[in-house]
């Protein structure tokens, strides 16, 4: 789960800083790059990998047609007069092609933990190095959009009254880490400023879900988050969630449309 963020994190940084910010979401560059690698497609050929309700896809593929990345066609499905297609247009290639370089670059320099996360999900498969940088990342990108989708659902499947169940799930990822944390340290890890991740650590803590120490040695003037049993608890449960989304994540990539 901190892999996923961590890359995650790192590829949306890079693409708000090449003003593609608005591109930047999990389930819309799944979308765009599922259509760079398999051409036209049906709608209902990206409901299962995307976990998408009819209704939720639809507003998606709105939101991409008034931006000009994909066009819909009516009646070119063979022995379906209503049914639809969805195509990229140049713009949506031209988009494709410009994440892409971005998160090639970004994987570059997360080789480790790539590798790693590769291992853990056993979906992305080896680079070929006779292939182009480009289109092998693409579709790297398109697993890593779909696992962080997955992984969003599944967190907030597991307590829905939570207004940022991905960021709770960060934080007592990060305090299970050999303990405890530092509050500093999670700034990166949420992508919250220092006044942000104070408010969210006041809520876990009146939640119970963590509690935060000080006076501790070397240095007294530290504070330290570390989980509750309760926040234990929690983080069980959300890893839980993650790991059957993940296998449905696993299933909805290698296994064929009936």
């Amino acid at each position: 789960m901190l892999l996923v963020n961590r890359i995650g994190m790192r590829a949306t940084a890079a693409l708000v800083n090449a003003g593609l910010g608005e591109l930047s979401s999990n389930l819309t560059v799944a979308v765009l790059t599922h259509l760079a690698g398999e051409g036209p497609t049906r709608p209902r050929d990206l409901l299962r990998s995307t976990k998408l309700t009819r209704g939720g896809l639809s507003n998606l593929f709105s939101r991409l047609e008034s931006a000009g990345l994909i066009t819909r066609s009516y009646g070119s499905v063979p022995g379906d007069r209503r049914g639809a297609m969805v195509a990229l247009t140049e713009a949506g290639s031209d988009a494709v092609s410009a994440i892409s370089d971005i998160v090639a670059s970004t994987l570059d320099s997360l080789g480790a933990e790539v590798a790693e996360l590769a291992a853990a999900l056993d979906s992305v498969a080896p680079t070929d190095p006779s292939s182009n940088r480009s289109s092998a990342s693409t579709g790297q990108l398109n697993l890593l959009s779909l696992a962080g989708a997955a992984m969003t659902e599944a967190l907030a499947d597991v307590d829905p009254d939570d207004p940022t169940p991905s960021k709770t799930a960060i934080v007592l990822a990060c305090a299970a880490q050999g303990g405890h944390t530092h509050p500093a340290e999670l700034i990166e890890s949420t992508g919250l400023s220092s006044g942000g991740v104070s408010q969210l650590l006041d809520r876990l803590e009146k939640a119970d879900l963590i509690h935060r120490r000080t006076n501790l040695p070397p240095d007294r003037r530290v504070v330290t988050v570390e989980l509750t049993a309760r926040g234990h608890d929690r983080l069980l449960r959300q890893l839980t969630g993650v790991a059957e989304h993940s296998a449905a994540l696993h299933a909805a990539v290698h296994e064929p449309m009936p």
